[in-house]
């Protein structure tokens, strides 16, 4: 801990004198924007710096120069947030903010959950780049504002609704370095095959897009498909001292997107539609000292989904304000494995509806009144926990209290019903301090709950898992302090937090079974730091890190002190992003490092400890443009061939190379 706490104060002083030491030059198109809106926050459109929390913008056109091939590398190296990811292209992709669980981050498209009730965590490989305009990420406590799930943060992906008269075309193919002779686990047996130079054409993306404005109505369409052998080899010095295939890996999917937006009383009216699908091997862990990697196992899923949003900021008076939206979605998941020992056939069919009001008073001038409602009708139909519905909502009431010119204090409050638990109050008080027209000191303490899933209450006892229908919802209360200071040059974003949570919901080992329980008490103290610095003339340094340390004060084993260092699974220490970006001229080059220290995964019913090892993975980007809207990029990922997992015996890709081309007109 020593170690990581002193590596992570390095950073931070390194950071600080970057920041402070460095010039406010202002050039057109390598700048920070000062004034950037979010709407995530607070509900309504407020600039960054008097957002009362550590927020981040990612834009459209920072996710294009990133380069990242799905929304899960976009949002890994920001600050504070953690993906579990289970290995390949299509392979499942969560996310945890703050050392929480992934069903603790509500995710929001549009303004709109998508966290459904059965898994209650959000799968990022099932959601498209390219419909992307820019993602909002607000980290602490916000169940005040959104209800439940809200415990570590939310995460908001807004997608595009402004046409640009452009025909977009991407195509990208993913290369493996092949290996002279692999191993393949099949079971408990190897079988030796030759290399297949198949590898250096493993996966394929496409993607096209189109918008126009037809009418006064800006119309958007956009779909991507993607294949995917994901055959990539490693060296397994833990088991069989060789290179192991990955096998069964396949994935094959694409999804569609389209969008319409036209002026409309007083305001704007907007219509979203998506659908997706993807077909994929399921191997599981490696795990040879039983059954090891499934050669058949197979899993598809089916999504559609469609949205509506109406805003005005003139609803019969100039002082009134309406935000209305809602939205349907299905989603099928099947899961067959035709193990002759233990086989699974699963389906599950989730259809969800969620309607969405808010409404802000601008009536008075020393505060104004925000206040909204929301309904969300989940109905489950699944062949392992059996048909299922669950009623939620709740209301809220926000109501910012201008101080001064320089002091905004906002309170919130709601209430949430429950269909099958208790109802829940929540509340979030936070302060603005302006210290200069680029420098903020932002607080606050807020109360979040989650509800168990339906799995969690309600999956059957086959297979080694097994729900747990005695589990209550779980509270979390969070307080933060921190900067936020932004400038054409720099960009720093320094927080001190901590989560406490109570009866938190944790899938563990019980036993000969692998079930959730209400852990007891546990905190989670943590430092984050986000930052951009320009260094000279087109070169950036960007710099995102992450302490934090948990500690399990009550288990179903017992009560423990500080001194005991009871650890909460899958909680780094130590998380570290850092890179350098050169744009200038037709060129685009980037260079960035990851690292994160290990994860403990604990039972808490045996006492044993495994760790997940910590890892460094070094990535490589360049682009080239060729001409207006044409150009070639060159990605290498994982560049020291570091042999890592982010999930307890799921082996990540080794390096992979991929090129690119990118056209609009």
């Amino acid at each position: 801990m020593c170690k990581n706490l002193y590596i992570f104060t390095v950073i931070c002083c390194f950071s600080f004198a970057l920041a402070f030491g460095g010039e406010d030059g202002n050039e057109e198109g390598t700048s920070i924007t000062m004034k950037e809106i979010v709407i995530t926050a607070t509900r309504s459109e407020i600039e960054i710096l008097d957002a009362p929390a550590h927020v981040t913008v990612v834009t459209a056109e920072e996710i294009k120069r990133m380069g990242a091939g799905n929304i899960a590398k976009v949002l890994s190296v920001q600050a504070g947030l953690t993906i579990r990811d289970y290995g390949p292209e299509g392979s499942l992709k969560s996310m945890s903010i703050r050392g929480s669980r992934s069903e603790g981050v509500l995710v929001l498209v549009d303004g709109i959950r998508i966290n459904d009730s059965r898994a209650g965590s959000v799968d990022l490989s099932l959601i498209p780049l390219h419909s992307i305009e820019r993602i909002e990420i607000v980290r602490g406590g916000t169940s005040a504002l959104y209800g439940a799930d809200a415990v570590g943060g939310v995460v908001n992906i807004i997608t595009k609704k402004e046409a640009d008269g452009r025909f977009t075309f991407v195509f990208e193919n993913n290369s493996y370095i092949q290996g002279d002779v692999v191993e393949v686990f099949k079971g408990g047996a190897t079988e030796p095959v030759d290399a297949n130079y198949g590898d250096l054409f493993d996966t394929q993306k496409v993607t096209l897009g189109y918008s126009h404005i037809i009418g006064g109505v800006d119309c958007i369409t956009s779909g991507s498909f993607t294949r995917a052998n994901n055959g990539y080899t490693w060296y397994d010095a833990e088991y069989i001292d060789g290179y192991r295939r990955r096998i069964n890996a396949e994935a094959l999917g694409g999804n569609i997107y389209t969008s319409v937006s036209f002026p409309a009383w007083n305001g704007r009216f907007e219509a979203t539609g998506q659908a997706g699908f993807s077909n994929k091997g399921a191997p599981g862990p490696v795990d040879p000292a039983s059954w090891g990697l499934s050669t058949d196992a197979n899993q598809s899923d089916l999504l559609a989904r469609g949205s509506f949003r109406y805003t005005t900021k003139r609803f019969f008076s100039d002082s009134l304000t309406l935000d209305m939206k809602g939205s349907y979605s299905y989603a099928s998941l099947a899961f067959e494995n035709p193990d002759p020992v233990w086989p699974e056939d699963d389906t599950h069919h989730t259809h969800a509806l969620n309607l969405d009001a808010a409404q802000e008073m601008l009536s008075f001038d020393a505060f104004s009144l925000l206040y909204g409602l929301n309904f969300i009708y989940n109905i489950i139909d699944s062949t392992t926990i059996g048909n299922k519905d669950r009623v939620n909502g709740g209301v809220f009431v926000e109501s910012p209290i201008y101080l001064s010119s320089r002091l905004t204090l906002t309170p919130v409050l709601r209430y949430d019903y429950y269909s099958d638990f208790p109802d829940s109050l929540n509340f979030k008080l936070s302060g603005v301090q302006a210290l200069s027209s680029s420098t903020s000191l932002k607080s606050s303490i807020a109360k979040s709950y989650r509800a168990p899933t339906l799995n969690d209450l309600f999956w059957p006892n086959a297979f080694g898992m097994s729900g747990n229908p005695d589990l209550v919802p779980e509270t979390g209360y969070s307080f933060e302090i921190g900067v936020t200071t932004i400038k054409p040059s720099y960009s720093i974003d320094f927080f001190v937090y901590t989560r406490y949570m109570i009866d938190e919901i944790i899938w563990g080992p019980e036993g000969a079974l692998y079930r959730p329980n209400n852990i007891g008490e546990s905190v989670y103290p943590g430092i984050e730091l986000a930052a951009r610095f320009k260094l000279a003339r087109n070169l950036w340094l960007d710099s995102n890190a992450g302490f934090i340390y948990s500690y399990v004060f009550k288990d179903p084993l017992g009560k423990y002190s500080l001194g005991d260092d009871r650890r909460a699974p899958y909680v780094p220490v130590l998380s570290i992003d850092g890179g350098i970006e050169y744009a200038g001229g037709k060129n685009f080059v980037s260079l960035s490092a990851v690292y994160s220290s290990s994860q403990y995964v604990y039972n808490y019913f045996s006492g044993d400890t495994t760790i997940v090892d910590g890892y460094v993975v070094l990535n490589a980007s360049y682009k080239r443009a060729l001409g207006e809207g044409f150009s070639l990029s060159l990605a290498a990922d994982n560049l020291l061939n570091t042999r890592y997992e982010t999930a307890a015996g799921y082996v990540m890709p080794p390096l992979f190379i991929r090129t690119g081309i990118r056209a609009e007109f």
